[in-house]
């Protein structure tokens, strides 16, 4: 995630700054998103229980959120995708954690709102795309309409 940090947050990257050290120091507190699956700003603003006084979004996620079956970004639906991918829970941790390290890489999807294989076959120059889908969608394809 520190490529996607630096590369979404130029500032940080000029900086010299670590970007694990800018986003506990600074990045957390002004709402920026540690990684492109987690919405700072939109999980505050979804979750208005969540203290404005928290500081860290993520935190709370990390701590409380997943636990509760919130979701971290609008793309990703937690419980649709526990009841799309029951195998999820056997993982052992949250299902973002397992979307990120399993579910991806098997093309499942993160939510009813995003198909992978449908954005395959809408893309097809997409074949041989290194990274995920989902983030060439979230970089590219979410702008291009």
């Amino acid at each position: 995630h520190t490529a996607w940090y630096l590369a979404t947050y130029p500032d940080t990257a000029a900086s010299g700054i670590n970007p694990f050290a800018h986003y506990v120091a600074n990045g957390a507190r002004e709402l920026r998103n540690p990684c492109r699956l987690f919405d700072a700003k939109w999980y505050a603003e979804r979750y208005p229980d969540v203290p404005a006084d928290h500081g860290n979004a993520l935190k709370h996620y990390c701590t409380h959120g997943a636990r509760e079956g919130r979701d971290p970004h609008p793309l990703f639906n937690t419980k649709w995708y526990l009841d799309t991918y029951p195998e999820a829970l056997e993982y052992g941790f949250d299902p973002l954690s397992h979307f990120l390290h399993h579910g991806e890489s098997a093309g499942y999807a993160p939510g009813p709102t995003f198909n992978p294989e449908w954005y395959k076959l809408r893309h097809p120059d997409l074949v041989h795309w290194p990274d995920s889908l989902l983030a060439h969608y979230l970089a590219f394809g979410m702008a291009e309409g």
